[in-house]
């Protein structure tokens, strides 16, 4: 009830949709083609334990009905748009009553929130606002931000503020 996804070298990228994890991988260190389709598509009804080794980028919507998936990582996992439930309101981040399902992202590392256009990258010109209905587990590091602005970070917006918007998760954090 579980797959495991292992190759040397690689990023990883999941997508939830509905009851269906779209996965794809690229060499360490290039970027991800978002032209090229999944690698693989896996059904989390008879698998809702995925385990990548490497680097693992997510974001999606989950089914709200009697699903309860756990998704990990041997390194960092970055949430580059909101990962939620089906149904979930947005702006509140409260998950529906109806709702049955649970989401955890478990990291060996940390897990961290992307600066991404979805979650208010340069002053949320093109999105704001990242909504996890989730458990996230850090199991050796923690709940972070991406490039902060700070002086050492290999980017600083050339806006300026640079408001990304609200961090809104209804689930739990554990983190070292």
């Amino acid at each position: 009830r579980s797959a495991n996804f292992e190759i040397d070298g690689q990023e990883w990228f999941a997508e939830l949709a509905d009851d269906t994890l779209y996965v794809a991988h690229w060499p360490v260190g290039t970027p991800r083609d978002t032209m090229l389709p999944p690698s693989y598509s896996l059904d989390l009804v008879t698998h809702p334990h995925v385990f990548f080794d490497g680097p693992l980028d997510v974001r999606g919507v989950l089914n709200p009905n009697e699903l309860f998936v756990t998704i990990g990582s041997s390194e960092n996992i970055r949430v580059l748009d909101n990962a939620i439930i089906a149904g979930t309101d947005t702006v509140t981040g409260l998950v529906p009553a109806d709702a049955t399902s649970a989401l955890c992202l478990a990291s060996e590392r940390s897990i961290i929130i992307a600066n991404t256009w979805e979650n208010g990258r340069e002053n949320s010109s093109s999105g704001s606002n990242v909504v996890i209905t989730a458990m996230l587990y850090a199991t050796r590091g923690s709940l972070e931000f991406e490039q902060m602005n700070d002086v050492a970070d290999p980017y600083v917006s050339p806006v300026t503020p640079d408001e990304r918007g609200a961090l809104m998760i209804t689930g739990g954090i554990v983190q070292w």
